[in-house]
């Protein structure tokens, strides 16, 4: 045990060591504060950080950034002294956390100018009718920029005939589905 005085008063400082969990305790005063004999999950919390990161900075996919939120929790529960199972569930929850709950604001924002490509691209546009479409089956026929597709109709006893223009309303695998040019686009 040892003494130390401060601002005139004296008082007591010891440390002490608790092999079980390996951690030293330094207590002065009533406060304690702690410290861990091994680093070596330290080190390993922050060599994740870093190679998530690195990942993410490599990738721009924004799907490492939120486990490298996770990893930096967990070093700041080792910092405190706590052990590999308390790091390993922050890690979790923090990432997790950031995964459900940050992540489809942050997509959003950061994909508004997302170009449609494929498939996506043909919802809303225009095609023209080759052969009559009903609402019953995909018999009826429809081109789009010079490809032939096989369609029906998206209502129930809608149909079009020859020559007609209808507009896309959704896709189902290589079949489309079709409204009057005039109807809102589901």
């Amino acid at each position: 045990m040892h003494y130390f005085a401060y601002n005139g008063l004296t008082s007591e400082c010891y440390v002490t060591y608790n092999c079980v969990n390996k951690i030293y305790v330094a207590q002065a005063g009533g406060i304690s504060l702690r410290g861990k004999e091994s680093s070596m999950d330290l080190w390993f919390w922050i060599g994740a950080f870093v190679v998530l990161i690195v990942i993410e900075l490599l990738t721009v996919a924004l799907t490492t950034i939120w486990f490298a939120g996770g990893a930096l929790a967990a070093v700041i529960v080792s910092l405190c002294g706590f052990n590999l199972i308390w790091e390993c569930v922050a890690f979790v929850v923090v990432s997790a956390l950031l995964l459900l709950l940050v992540r489809p604001s942050v997509v959003r924002r950061f994909n508004k100018r997302r170009t449609k490509t494929n498939v996506e691209a043909i919802v809303g546009e225009e095609v023209r009718v080759v052969t009559p479409v009903d609402g019953a089956s995909y018999t009826g026929r429809v081109v789009f920029n010079g490809m032939e597709w096989a369609a029906k109709s998206a209502r129930e006893g809608v149909s079009f005939d020859v020559g007609e223009i209808a507009v896309v309303a959704r896709v189902e695998g290589v079949k489309l589905l079709v409204n009057a040019k005039e109807e809102t686009v589901c």
